[in-house]
C-alpha cells in the first residue's frame, strides 16, 4: 500500500503551462492541425482538473480498482490521510508542460519538466507513525482496530480533524527547508468518451 501511494505522489504536481508548448503527432496519425489544437486544449483542461481534490479522488479510485486495493474502513481512512498529505504537497511542487505528442487519435504522450519537494519512504513511515499515534490518543483505540468499529458522524468529523492536524504537523518541518528534485517525465493520456485522462500504470 505505501509503495503504491508513494508512486502516486510522483504524479501530483502544481501544473503550469508554457506559452507555446510543442504539439506534434506520429507520422501515421491522421489529425488536422485544428484537431490537434482542440485536443491539446482538452488535455490542458483535463490535467488541471485532475489535480483538484475531486480529480485526485477519482484518480486514486481508478488506481485502487486496478490494483484491487481493499475498500474496508482502515483502507478508506488511511487513503484519506495520505491523499491529504499529497494534496498539501501540491502547492510546493512545480511542473511545466512542454510537449504533447499524439500517438493516435485517442492516445497522447505528454512531456513535463518538474521540480518537487523530495519525499522518501523514511518520511512516509514517520508520517504513518505520527498519524496512528495521534489517532490512538484521541480515539482511544489503535488505528488497526478501526474495522471493528461503526463510526458515527461525529467520529468521522473527529477523524477528519486528526488527519488535518497531523498532516500539518508532519509537513511543517519537512517544508521549512525542502530539498527539491527536478527532472523530466513522460506520461500517457487516453481519450475516453470525449474526455482525456491519465492512464493508470
Amino acid at each position: 500500500m505505501k509503495k503504491i501511494l508513494l508512486l502516486l505522489f510522483l504524479m501530483i504536481f502544481s501544473i503550469s503551462f508554457t506559452a507555446q508548448y510543442e504539439i506534434s503527432k506520429k507520422s501515421s496519425v491522421k489529425m488536422t492541425k485544428s484537431e490537434m489544437e482542440k485536443n491539446a486544449s482538452l488535455i490542458e483542461k483535463s490535467i488541471k482538473n485532475t489535480f483538484t481534490e475531486t480529480g485526485l479522488g477519482n484518480h486514486f479510485k481508478r488506481v485502487e480498482d486496478k490494483y484491487k486495493i481493499g475498500t474496508n474502513l482502515e483502507t478508506e481512512i488511511y487513503n484519506k490521510f495520505m491523499s491529504k498529505t499529497f494534496s498539501t504537497l501540491v502547492a510546493n511542487a512545480q511542473v511545466t508542460l512542454v510537449k504533447i505528442e499524439f500517438l493516435n487519435e485517442k492516445k497522447a504522450e505528454i512531456t513535463v519538466k518538474y521540480k518537487t519537494p523530495t519525499i522518501d519512504a523514511k518520511s512516509i513511515s514517520k508520517f504513518d507513525k505520527t498519524f496512528k499515534d495521534e489517532f490512538k490518543r484521541q480515539m482511544g483505540y489503535p488505528f488497526e482496530k478501526i474495522n471493528e468499529k461503526v463510526l458515527s458522524y461525529s467520529d468521522r468529523k473527529k477523524i477528519d480533524t486528526i488527519i488535518s492536524s497531523t498532516v500539518s504537523k508532519n509537513l511543517k518541518s519537512d517544508l521549512k527547508n525542502p530539498v527539491y528534485s527536478s527532472g523530466e517525465s513522460r506520461e500517457i493520456m487516453e481519450k475516453v468518451n470525449g474526455n482525456w485522462r491519465f492512464i493508470v500504470k
